[in-house]
C-alpha cells in the first residue's frame, strides 16, 4: 500500500468546511468497517481453565484488505458518496 498526502484542494472541492468533509469520510470508514465485521464468521470459543495466553491458529482463507479510511478517502473523493447536511437548531436561527 502506497502512502501519500491529500492535497487540500481535493478536499475542499466536495465542501468548503473540512470539518464536515471529515465526518463524511469517518462516517464512511465506520460504515465499511461495520459491514466486514458483519460478514466474518464468529470465532469458536474455546474454554481456557487457566486465562493464559493462547494461541489463534492462522486462518487459512485471509485475505488483506484496504483499509476503511482510505476506500472512504477514495469514495469521498471520487464523489462517490451522496449525503446532506441536517440543519441544526442554532443555524436555523441566522
Amino acid at each position: 500500500m502506497r502512502i501519500q498526502t491529500i492535497p487540500f484542494s481535493e478536499m475542499s472541492k466536495q465542501t468548503i468546511d473540512i470539518y464536515t468533509n471529515v465526518v463524511i469520510a469517518s462516517r464512511r470508514a465506520r460504515q465499511i468497517i461495520d459491514e466486514r465485521v458483519s460478514t466474518r464468521e464468529p470465532l469458536d470459543e474455546v474454554a481456557d481453565d487457566n486465562y493464559g495466553y493462547t494461541e489463534l491458529e492462522a486462518n487459512e482463507d485471509y485475505v488483506e484488505q484496504e483499509k476503511a479510511v482510505s476506500v472512504a478517502l477514495e469514495e469521498f473523493l471520487g464523489g462517490k458518496l451522496e449525503w446532506k447536511q441536517e440543519l441544526t437548531e442554532s443555524s436555523d436561527k441566522e
